[in-house]
């Protein structure tokens, strides 16, 4: 994830939206707009940003850490799941206010719990207690394997409720066109074919991808 490299490198980006990360035509995230960005120091310009993504000590303090990033990546969680422009609800001049006072965009009751978590405690009021970005990109991992597991299908009894281990993209050409699977209970991945990366928004974990895995053993008929 490039906030682990961007923080590692002691810097702050300060402008982290939705409208700032770019994809490619092979699906990888550009992170941009980094004119905003600086070196964290004890002394920081506050009211830096574009309001509705902005945590609140930047409103108040001129003394605060790369966690306004964790903020503002935590509102760019909530749109991938909730697919609205945050506070859209009320006036953008209200918007420091109500941030300030501790409300944040109310989380869709559909959220998976673990997602709706992780959104929580990016976007925590006290910026010690927001993740850094290695322990977001965890997180969003074992959530996505987690999803992907839940919805393996069900080819023969060996291969029913079979959790997987690891997740392994093989890209051709640019693009993953394949993933190495492997089971907790030892499966191969010779066993099972055409793993293939389905462009799709279904996962409800705030991602473009998921994976169709179709089983074919022993003349079993394919399921997708």
């Amino acid at each position: 994830m490039h906030g682990i490299f961007f923080h590692e490198s002691g810097l702050i980006h300060r402008d982290l939206k939705s409208p700032n990360i770019l994809f490619s035509q092979s699906f990888k995230i550009k992170l941009c707009d980094f004119g905003l960005s600086r070196i964290a120091s004890s002394e920081m310009t506050n009211n830096i940003g574009t309001i509705a993504w902005i945590a609140p000590e930047m409103f108040t303090n001129k003394s605060y850490t790369q966690k306004v990033d964790v903020y503002s990546f935590g509102i760019i969680l909530w749109e991938l799941h909730a697919r609205r422009h945050p506070f859209d609800n009320i006036p953008t001049i209200s918007i420091p206010i109500s941030v300030t006072r501790g409300e944040r965009p109310e989380i869709p009751k559909e959220c998976p719990p673990k997602y709706r978590t992780l959104i929580k405690k990016c976007w925590n009021k006290k910026n010690n207690k927001r993740p850094n970005f290695t322990d977001i990109t965890k997180r969003l991992y074992a959530l996505y394997r987690n999803y992907i597991s839940e919805r393996m299908p069900v080819g023969n009894s060996e291969s029913r409720g079979m959790k997987i281990k690891s997740i392994k993209r093989n890209m051709v050409n640019g693009t993953t066109k394949k993933y190495d699977v492997v089971f907790k209970q030892g499966k191969k991945l010779e066993e099972f074919d055409n793993v293939e990366l389905s462009q799709t928004d279904s996962s409800g974990v705030g991602t473009s991808e998921s994976l169709t895995i179709s089983v074919s053993t022993n003349g079993i008929k394919k399921n997708s």
